[in-house]
């Protein structure tokens, strides 16, 4: 650093000394000259800050929850800390805003806001530039941990939001229906279920989203990726890109929709057991960085045919014919009567005598029954009960009489 000062001293020196045949160097040329070496000093001399924090002052940091933190810069090289636990299914969200009582003159170029893994505190995941306004960031799907949050100054040389008060949040979801970081592979792909919803997001242009389903039976199965109705269809560019590979063949692709904007489809065909990998990825210049897609897949094919109940029903009485009907014909009777439940057949007793003397007994299995071959000008008296199908008989109906024409 001496040695370039000493260096520019030295040229300026000579620069105002140097005489061109005898000519001086006007005096504009001179002032010029001498301006730019203040200004390269003053540029090498002015020191410069490190924003660079330790892992206890990170450990130490506030925890930032969905109340608001207000706090402020002390000068243009203060640093502010926090941190926000990602659950292992979930997401977060960022609010970073001016506080009420902020003039807006003050706040200049606003303030920057970067994101760190707990285990990487030099290279942020996310970051945040020139925070003049209210800014809430993505869902953020991350990897389950700590991540510590950092707030300085955008700029080092005035226009800083010095003393000037600002909130800051978290907005915490842990949600079982969230996709889990790390999935970038197939191997780490995330297991989802047939018929449920499943939430994520493309956290950068290297992020890609592995799943895997079993196919519950051979059939056809259909994976759906819809935009998240939160999110503004204008802001995911070219959109997502669907594929879906057979745990058989992972080199082969099976069948693949490109640049799904509010909502598109695949559907392949299944093997009963066999599992499927379904690929969420982006290529397109224009990919939707943090913005949140919908998955859900859908099956069909044969359905299992359920075990039938097996209902004990040598316990309970069997219930007793009801509406019984009769209409006379010519030496013929109509009988008709309501069917009773659990039954395998019914028995119709006939008699010219009350008492069922003499009397003749048919068995039938319909409520719609015609018994011919009867005496003309004789009264007849009929009944009717049901026999279950272990055997067991019901109470006789009410006695029906009619007389044969």
């Amino acid at each position: 650093m001496f040695l370039l000062i000493l260096i520019l001293t030295t040229s300026f020196t000579f620069v105002s000394s140097f005489t061109f045949h005898n000519v001086s160097i006007n005096s504009i040329t001179k002032n010029i000259i001498c301006m730019t070496s203040i200004l390269v000093l003053f540029i090498l001399i002015k020191p410069t800050k490190v924003y660079a924090f330790s892992m206890n002052e990170a450990r130490n940091s506030p925890v930032l929850t969905s109340q608001y933190r207000t706090t402020r810069l002390r000068n243009e090289y203060d640093v502010k800390l926090f941190q926000v636990q990602m659950p292992k299914s979930g997401c977060f969200r960022i609010t970073l805003r001016p506080n009420a009582v902020a003039d807006e003159n003050d706040i200049g170029h606003g303030w920057n806001l970067k994101i760190y893994r707990k285990d990487d505190l030099k290279e942020p995941v996310k970051q945040y530039w020139q925070i003049e306004n209210k800014m809430v960031t993505e869902k953020l799907v991350l990897t389950s941990g700590t991540y510590y949050i950092e707030v300085k100054s955008y700029s080092e040389y005035g226009m800083s939001p010095i003393m000037v008060p600002f909130d800051i949040k978290a907005d915490v979801v842990s949600e079982n229906n969230w996709e889990q970081e790390n999935n970038n592979t197939f191997k780490k792909a995330n297991k989802i279920s047939i018929g449920k919803k499943y939430q994520g997001t493309l956290f950068d242009d290297i992020d890609e989203d592995w799943f895997k389903v079993v196919a519950p039976n051979t059939g056809r199965i259909t994976a759906t990726l819809n935009c998240d109705p939160d999110t503004d269809v204008n802001d995911v560019g070219d959109g997502w890109d669907v594929s879906v590979y057979s745990a058989s063949d992972i080199n082969t692709e099976i069948v693949k929709e490109e640049g799904i904007i509010t909502k598109g489809s695949v559907r392949f065909n299944a093997v009963k057991g066999r599992t499927y990998y379904i690929y969420v990825h982006s290529y397109h210049y224009s990919f939707p960085e943090g913005y949140t897609y919908q998955l859900a897949t859908s099956f069909k094919g044969p359905k299992a045919t359920p075990a039938k109940k097996t209902t004990n029903t040598s316990k309970k009485p069997v219930k007793m014919v009801t509406g019984v009907s009769l209409k006379v014909k010519k030496k013929k009777i109509n009988i008709r009567f309501k069917l009773v439940s659990n039954v395998s057949k019914y028995q119709i007793m006939y008699s010219t005598k009350k008492s069922f003397k003499n009397k003749k007994v048919v068995t039938v299995r319909s409520g719609n029954v015609t018994i011919k071959k009867l005496k003309r000008k004789k009264t007849y008296f009929i009944r009717v009960r049901a026999i279950s199908k272990n055997g067991k008989a019901g109470a006789w109906s009410v006695v029906k009489k009619v007389r044969v024409k």
